[in-house]
């Protein structure tokens, strides 16, 4: 049985470690040590370019060579939240789910938004507060520098679907 050809962001993630070693941004007994500090069931179900992407952004984060907060931008969060602003969104109002960012695709494990819902439109039901991002918490475990993400209740209609086919 022949091997399926890497994916294009595998590609990418392979050259990425290569860069970080080449400017000594890290080592791959770092890389060993960030992949088996992976939770047991991203360990077991990830492919191993997976792995290299959760573990080379531990170890740029640990490095400070990307600081969460731009980390934060360049996935496509939210500017930090301080609670002044108030939601986004009304109760009521109409929303499409966005699109995953090219740029975030490596995080897909931590998608907190199911695919067959990108493109769906929906209503908010409610607003539920501002939280630390969970997709950014799962790479640096500290709230404190994490920015601010709204949490709102989205109700679909049962048939609705968005752009993207799972």
């Amino acid at each position: 049985m022949k091997d399926k050809p890497a994916d294009y962001w595998e590609h990418t993630t392979h050259a990425l470690l290569v860069l970080l070693i080449s400017k000594k941004v890290l080592v791959v007994d770092q890389l060993r040590r960030a992949v088996e500090s992976l939770h047991p069931e991203h360990y077991i179900h990830w492919s191993y370019y997976e792995k290299w992407a959760a573990a080379m952004m531990q170890l740029t984060l640990e490095s400070k060579t990307i600081s969460e907060h731009d980390m934060a931008l360049a996935m496509g969060g939210e500017e930090s939240y301080t609670g002044k602003e108030g939601p986004r969104f009304e109760v009521g109002q109409r929303v499409v789910v966005k699109e995953e960012l090219l740029s975030s695709r490596f995080r897909k494990p931590h998608l907190r938004v199911q695919g067959y819902l990108f493109g769906a439109a929906g209503i908010v039901e409610r607003h539920c507060g501002a939280f630390s991002d969970p997709e950014f918490l799962a790479w640096t475990g500290n709230s404190e520098s994490v920015p601010k993400q709204n949490l709102y209740r989205i109700r679909f209609a049962h048939s609705a679907r968005g752009t993207r086919r799972c």
